[in-house]
């Protein structure tokens, strides 16, 4: 029996609840072994992108056009000529050349993108609050967790005898 199988047996239809910020191109091939026990909110504030994926319609796939930040309203994201090195803050292209190719760290376009608190995109989509949570977005992750709201958080309190 392979680990999906016997992850779907144990979980039974209780599945993870996962979120992937920053997920242009979809969600990784390592967890796509894991789509029968995952459902998954994917953010990707490229509204272009985010509908190509959407499209695909693969199960267990939720995606939102909204980029995932420290408050909710409006962000500039600033695209790269590799789009998946985007970010909500603008690229240090010498810091970002010394460890790729010039092509990479090279500013594309900045865009105005919806924005939101991962709190806030919880409670607005009546989404439940994830056991696992994968941030790819180049430099605003603390941004993310700091605006995480205490009642989503997991604290000692939340387990006695623990710290």
């Amino acid at each position: 029996m392979d680990l999906p199988h016997i992850l779907i047996e144990k979980l039974g239809a209780d599945p993870l609840q996962c979120i992937d910020v920053g997920a242009r191109g979809g969600p990784q091939n390592h967890w796509r072994r894991f789509a029968g026990v995952m459902q998954t909110d994917l953010f990707e504030p490229d509204a272009a992108a985010c509908e190509a994926q959407a499209a695909q319609k693969r199960p267990g796939e939720s995606w939102f056009p909204v980029a995932l930040g420290g408050h909710t309203g409006t962000g500039k994201l600033h695209v790269l000529k590799k789009p998946s090195g985007s970010s909500l803050y603008p690229p240090n292209e010498p810091m970002l050349n010394r460890f790729g190719p010039k092509s990479y760290g090279t500013l594309d376009k900045v865009l105005d993108v919806p924005l939101m608190t991962l709190s806030d995109g919880s409670d607005k989509d009546r989404r439940p609050f994830p056991n696992l949570l994968k941030l790819d977005v180049q430099g605003a992750e603390l941004d993310i967790l700091k605006a995480v709201r205490p009642e989503h958080c997991l604290c000692h309190a939340d387990f006695p005898g623990y710290g």
